[in-house]
């Protein structure tokens, strides 16, 4: 439920984010503590009636949080018979959970994208859920963070990279790990591309601009021209007297044919 903050204002979002606790919380105490399934609509109606009866809450914000409560793109919090997406059931040693999200349209895809950051940051927080490490790859980032995007989508996108960068300083130490993929490199938001501590770029085509950018611009042609499998690696060094690493590597055909595919879970 969290990505549905970033719909507001800081003042609003902290109120909310508030409500949201002590929702949970509600539920898991209803019917004389054995609780109850915290729905999209149950956790709507608890919020929405509080924040009605609360005077600490001013009139004026009371419209804003229920907006966000009633978003239509919380719809996909909202799906029956379709698998629940749980850590338990993402973060399991050797175990490969894809999530298709092309059904949706852009604004539901960000909030998919933000809802499992939070998720998988939240798990990874507590000091018992270090091990195993976790990688989240989500692909085309150009339409999560965009360099050019609509008024009403600009605050929503910027905070969207506030908890990436968040996730990314503190995921280290964590080991949990983000592949930010693209065909479009240079249609991302620079705070996002600027996250990267190794970059690896596979044949391109029309991004001239950041590959000279990224690794030089004695390195456009070449890149243009990698065959399949093939990707150029830039590392970003520690140390600042030292000088940059560039590295090419060939990634060989392992595929096998009628090979069993990872398990994943296709949810939404």
């Amino acid at each position: 439920m969290y990505p549905l903050i970033f719909r507001l204002h800081v003042r609003r979002a902290l109120i909310l984010k508030q409500k949201l606790k002590l929702a949970f919380e509600k539920c898991k105490k209803a019917n004389n503590g054995t609780g109850e399934e915290p729905t999209l609509e149950r956790i709507r109606s608890i919020i929405l009636e509080d924040i009605r009866t609360d005077s600490l809450v001013y009139t004026m914000q009371k419209p804003a949080i229920a907006s966000a409560l009633n978003a239509i793109e919380l719809d996909v919090f909202n799906q029956p018979n379709k698998t629940r997406i749980t850590t338990s059931m993402l973060c399991q040693p050797g175990k490969i959970s894809v999530i298709d999200v092309n059904g949706l349209d852009i604004p539901r895809r960000r909030l998919v994208a933000v809802a499992l950051l939070q998720q998988l940051h939240r798990f990874k927080e507590k000091e018992e859920n270090i091990y195993p490490g976790i990688i989240l790859a989500m692909d085309e980032a150009e339409q999560l963070y965009p360099i050019n995007c609509s008024g009403s989508e600009k605050a929503y996108v910027n905070r969207i990279i506030a908890k990436t960068k968040e996730i990314a300083d503190n995921g280290r130490k964590r080991h949990f790990g983000q592949f930010i993929c693209t065909h479009l490199a240079d249609s991302i938001d620079s705070r996002v591309v600027g996250l990267a501590e190794t970059t690896m770029a596979f044949r391109c085509s029309g991004d001239d601009k950041w590959i000279r950018s990224t690794f030089g611009k004695n390195h456009v042609d070449e890149i243009n021209n990698l065959k399949t499998g093939e990707a150029v690696v830039f590392v970003r060094i520690s140390e600042q007297n030292q000088k940059q690493i560039k590295a090419k590597i060939y990634f060989p055909d392992v595929s096998i044919q009628n090979q069993k595919r990872p398990r994943g879970h296709n949810a939404l």
